[in-house]
């Protein structure tokens, strides 16, 4: 009985130990659980210091004025996933951004910030990249002289990640061709030097670069003055135009600042003690490691859907209604909006979603997309001419009425075999500026050419 008793009694003490240490285990992750709420709630009100403020070389950013294009880009960081049909076929999660602006609005800036902060990125200058540079590149082996090997390029290298792609527009037009299926989808194809392979290229993009003149001329439609071909723009899910305009009062804040924040870093640089005011502007609101693992934690674990009928029935209610209403004025309405922007719409809310470590979409997420998609549109889908959207102007490079009455000069100029502007004028009711404006972009489009002073039809 006293072997029993003690047998028993060490059970209970073992029992007790067992008791104290799960009572301390679930002390820790319930400690472990209240930090990521608290690092989720910061994360969910990412604000311009998250995203832009970690050093001196990031004081150039006038946050408040693009603070829509900075929650797009931390969006960008968490982007969709991918979705994968029974029959094999598949929608792609990660989404696409062009950041198109005058000199010194910071645009490097945000490429340069997400390229470090991105658990996976590349960064190309598209001044120098070739196709091979961005896709892949057949190159011999060192080991022999008739073996031949592949490099990935800038897109390939980034699979899983973010390719920050600054000066698009100065790409080489071949590079450019070769960007085309590998941003819709995801795959590169390779068939050089007797290979024929396919790399994935399952990354988001993220590109800047500057307008046609290099600065945005303030009173021509922003639209034309994108100097990329449409079949590359469309397959950005959002574009933002970033001007510089002269504004005192702006100005002198965004100086004040700039000087402001080199000389805390200056302080820093030197080992100097900061005061709060000064490490509140040059210290991120969250750590770079730490958001870093978020992101990455947070792609790795949440894939959310849209489960709520009710936040279904949202975004078919914006879709429809926004393309209903052209109809409703004019049956001979541009198209504002295509179906692409569904999908547009479903990653970005997937994105927002991902950001508070949610699987399910909510009504907010929803509406957050709406939002950054709407303003992207009201920058370049946006025809002031006939004031209404047209969806054209990114499928085509151009608008409908821009398209038509293109066309009417082209007849014209065809019927009359050869024709003046003066002439063409005369069986137009286009405005004077317009008409030059619509023969210019003919010319330089190689569709009719000058002759003896009169246009005629290439």
């Amino acid at each position: 009985m006293d072997a029993l008793s003690k047998q028993v009694s060490g059970l209970r003490e073992e029992r007790h130990d067992e008791r104290e240490q799960r009572d301390e285990l679930e002390d820790e992750l319930d400690a472990r659980d209240e930090r990521v709420d608290e690092l989720e709630a910061e994360v969910a009100r990412l604000d311009a210091r998250a995203v832009v403020k970690e050093e001196s070389d990031y004081d150039d950013v006038d946050a408040d004025e693009h603070r829509k294009e900075i929650e797009a880009i931390a969006l960008q960081l968490f982007g969709g996933w991918a979705h994968e049909y029974p029959d094999g076929s598949r929608d792609r999660g990660d989404w696409h951004m062009l950041l198109l602006g005058d000199p010194g609005c910071g645009k490097s800036t945000f490429l340069r910030y997400v390229d470090q902060i991105a658990p996976r990125s590349t960064y190309a200058s598209g001044k120098g990249a070739t196709a091979a540079g961005m896709t892949a590149a057949a190159v011999a082996d060192d080991f022999g002289d008739t073996e031949w090997g592949l490099e990935a390029g800038a897109l390939v290298l980034a699979d899983g990640g973010i390719a920050c792609v600054d000066e698009i527009d100065k790409m080489q037009s071949d590079a450019v061709s070769s960007m085309h299926d590998a941003l819709e989808s995801q795959q590169v194809h390779v068939n050089k030097a007797g290979i024929n392979a396919t790399l994935n290229a399952r990354t988001s993009l993220l590109a800047a670069g500057n307008p046609k003149n290099g600065r945005f001329e303030r009173y021509r439609p922003k639209g034309e003055q994108i100097d990329m071909g449409p079949t590359l723009l469309s397959r950005f899910d959002l574009m933002f135009m970033m001007s510089d305009q002269p504004d005192r009062e702006d100005d002198a804040e965004v100086v004040e600042y700039m000087l402001q924040s080199r000389q805390a870093a200056g302080r820093h640089t030197r080992g100097e003690e900061l005061s709060d005011e000064e490490q509140q502007r040059v210290e991120p609101a969250i750590d770079r490691a730490v958001m870093r693992a978020y992101v990455a934690y947070a792609k790795q674990t949440c894939r959310p859907i849209i489960e709520d009928e009710e936040v279904a029935e949202r975004l078919k209610q914006f879709f429809v209604e926004f393309r209903a209403s052209a109809g409703e004025q004019d049956d001979d309405s541009p198209i504002p909006l295509t179906f692409r922007k569904v999908e547009a719409i479903q990653r970005l809310a997937e994105s927002s979603a991902r950001v508070r470590l949610s699987d399910i979409v909510e009504i907010e997420d929803v509406e957050r997309a709406i939002m950054l998609v709407t303003k992207s549109m009201k920058q370049v889908g946006y025809n002031p001419e006939e004031g209404e959207f047209d969806a054209d102007i990114i499928e085509t490079g151009q608008s409908k009425s821009q398209r038509e009455r293109r066309e009417t000069i082209l007849a014209i100029v065809e019927e009359l075999d050869g024709a003046t502007v003066e002439e063409i004028a005369q069986r137009v009711e286009f405005d004077q500026q317009l008409l030059k404006h619509d023969i210019e972009i003919l010319k330089e489009a190689g569709r009719i050419h000058l002759m003896d002073g009169k246009f005629r039809k290439a």
